[in-house]
């Protein structure tokens, strides 16, 4: 299966994400953000069976190896999408079999996922089936009502795009894991943000079956 993790605005958490779900999905990174900052979390940590892809020089005819994963039950892709629009970017949106968008409890937030979902809904014009969810991300305990009138927001508003019911807590262990290369559950399989990941993977597995 193809899982991107999208979004055209940059420091949402698109990385950090993506290599916590590649390491506890035990599947492979492709890497298109131009700091390359999941390229990097790789050389940091512990050797892994794990396949992280460089692609920010991609083209369109380097994409053939994109068919071993998709709609495919054994092998996993990551996708751990560039904070820009371009030709690449939307190829793979309309080849994954589900794209996940980070998106903080923020108007500036809001407003990007709002110019994000132009991206998505052309290319639902292109494909008809295209699997879209906001994971809300750096969640603080002070923001339980602003978190519900988002929701309602996106729910009534947003209709290219359905809401996880998994959320990431605002935790330092993301910072601290991904310092050292670790996905948290690595880092401390009793933490909090440990219990968040293998939570949103329980998700994203019975959203794939």
């Amino acid at each position: 299966m193809i899982i991107d993790v999208a979004h055209t605005k940059g420091g949402v958490g698109k990385s950090t994400i993506a290599t916590n779900l590649a390491v506890e999905m035990d599947a492979d990174l492709l890497d298109l953000d131009t700091q390359n900052s999941s390229i990097g979390f790789s050389r940091l940590g512990p050797q892994r069976t794990i396949n992280f892809i460089r692609g920010q020089d991609l083209q369109q005819s380097d994409l053939d190896f994109l068919e071993n994963y998709k709609r495919s039950i054994d092998k996993n892709l990551i996708i751990d999408s560039g904070g820009y629009d371009s030709d690449i970017v939307r190829l793979l949106l309309v080849n994954s079999d589900l794209i996940i968008t980070p998106v903080a409890v923020s108007q500036v937030e809001l407003m990007g996922l709002q110019n994000f979902d132009k991206v998505i809904h052309a290319a639902r014009q292109i494909t008809g089936d295209i699997n879209a969810y906001v994971l809300f991300n750096r969640v603080t305990r002070f923001q339980k009502g602003d978190l519900e009138l988002f929701k309602n927001y996106i729910a009534n508003d947003i209709k290219d795009y359905k809401i996880l019911n998994t959320q990431i807590g605002d935790r330092k262990a993301y910072k601290d894991a991904f310092a050292a290369g670790m996905s948290v559950c690595e880092l401390n399989k009793k933490s909090l943000a440990a219990d968040e990941i293998r939570h949103l993977v329980s998700e994203i597995t019975e959203l794939l079956k």
